[in-house]
């Protein structure tokens, strides 16, 4: 299908809105210019861009520089649903708010703001915590002095809302997180002497959960924007040095001749001059077809069954076939899905043109 939509492009550069003279980038050339792009990121080159910069920081603090190549490689690889989606979520202000917005976190939040909300710690203020501790010495509560005490004394002495908030999870929860249960945490004799410990207790492990898991959502979004970030200015720097040397990579052949074809001015009559061309579409390995490439196919299928084609006494035919159990090239796209999705829409076209339409299940191939 890349070859077929490089020579739809060639025969309609200025539709298309491509140099008439296009080349097709290979793979080295293109790893070259995401190189070249990647070396200005790093080396600083975008210095006006100090919201890069903390991005790209952030992303190598997270995930070393294995992460940071993992991460701009994934990129690369799905440069052209990153720019829709981030063309798409970009609309709702800048710094990608909208992300933020979704989960209601308000514009300049931060973590430490989201920590800070938890204290004082509910259920244990400080005159009640040196009274649960002094409770717990004296009724030799093991659970209580080896586990909760040595993190929560320090947790209540810090004054950093994030480290005093992870000291809190240490000494309230159990490693796994879970909380404990008050019947076996709080002996008999600690009980005895504060009655409303286990309401407390329970008070408190709730806002601790609640915060830490609202703290780690938060994050998680700071490390989606910082990705996006770095994906936004990598992918328009690398169309930019594409375009500058007159090139065209296969993912372009697919996307624009998706935009070629959908083009409400031109389109249509791109669909009629290669309409003149094509009788029969064959499709195989059609598991590993993505959306774009599907695209493709059912516009130029449009003509098919719509009896207006540019040759309507001509007999065509569309066949696809494919193994959805057998998709292999996801990493590039591919939906296996789709294949359904489509035999769905083209039974029905075919149905509604008074065509016959074959649905078949092959046993051996």
């Amino acid at each position: 299908i890349h070859a077929f939509c490089e020579s739809v492009l060639h025969q309609f550069p200025l539709e298309a809105n491509i140099p008439a003279h296009f080349e097709m980038l290979d793979p080295q050339m293109e790893a070259s210019l995401f190189a070249a792009a990647r070396r200005e990121m790093i080396s600083g080159s975008a210095a006006d861009r100090p919201d890069l910069a903390e991005a790209f920081a952030a992303v190598l603090a997270r995930g070393g520089e294995a992460g940071l190549d993992a991460l701009l490689g994934e990129i690369v690889r799905k440069r052209d649903e990153l720019g829709a989606f981030i063309g798409e979520i970009d609309r709702g202000g800048p710094n990608f708010q909208t992300l933020f917005d979704e989960f209601q976190f308000r514009p300049g939040q931060t973590a430490e703001g989201i920590a800070t909300a938890i204290w004082p710690l509910p259920g244990f203020l400080p005159d009640y915590f040196a009274g649960f501790a002094q409770a717990a010495e004296a009724a030799d509560a093991r659970t209580v002095l080896n586990n909760i005490l040595p993190h929560a004394r320090l947790a209540f002495a810090e004054t950093d809302p994030v480290r005093r908030l992870q000291l809190l999870s240490r000494a309230f929860l159990k490693a796994d997180g879970d909380v404990y249960d008050p019947a076996n945490a709080f002996k008999k004799a600690l009980l005895d002497r504060l009655p409303d410990l286990a309401e407390r207790y329970l008070s408190a492990t709730t806002a601790i959960v609640e915060t830490v898991d609202r703290l780690a959502l938060f994050r998680m979004l700071e490390g989606t924007r910082a990705a996006l970030t770095l994906a936004d200015w990598l992918v328009a720097r690398y169309e930019q040095l594409k375009r500058g040397r007159g090139f065209l990579d296969f993912n372009d052949l697919i996307t624009r001749t998706v935009s070629l074809l959908a083009r409400p001015d031109a389109g249509p009559w791109v669909q009629y001059k290669l309409d003149q061309g094509i009788d029969h579409i064959l499709l195989d390995e059609a598991q590993d077809t993505s959306p774009d490439q599907w695209e493709v196919v059912k516009r130029l299928a449009e003509e098919f069954f719509a009896g207006i084609g540019a040759r309507d006494t001509a007999h065509r035919t569309i066949f696809a076939v494919g193994d959805e159990k057998q998709s292999i090239y996801s990493f590039q796209g591919a939906a296996p899905d789709s294949f359904a999705d489509s035999r769905l829409l083209f039974a029905s076209k075919v149905r509604d043109a008074d065509a016959p339409f074959a649905d078949l299940k092959l046993t051996w191939s």
